[in-house]
């Protein structure tokens, strides 16, 4: 297991429910424990980003970076806008 991924059920609720909240504060946790990487499916707002982002996840997916594409859409994505992404 190389990355802890949190499910966008816990994303939409956890500004708003305080287990899911707990949830993604124990993800995170146990993602640093380990030693691996922690990312955030669903993100929607630059609210859900900056606690994500306090909370110490270190990738994210969503709407709020961009809609879904298709492969060759993501490598355009990729190319055109190589100074803003890190390909691992």
């Amino acid at each position: 297991m190389d990355k802890v991924k949190i499910d966008s059920s816990f994303i939409r609720g956890m500004l708003s429910k305080d287990e899911e909240a707990g949830v993604v504060r124990g993800l995170v946790g146990l993602a640093q424990g380990l030693g691996i990487t922690i990312a955030a499916e669903g993100v929607r707002n630059a609210d859900q980003q900056t606690s994500l982002l306090l909370s110490g996840c270190e990738q994210g997916q969503g709407q709020l970076y961009s809609s879904t594409l298709s492969a060759n859409d993501a490598l355009k994505l990729l190319r055109t806008n190589s100074s803003r992404y890190q390909l691992a």
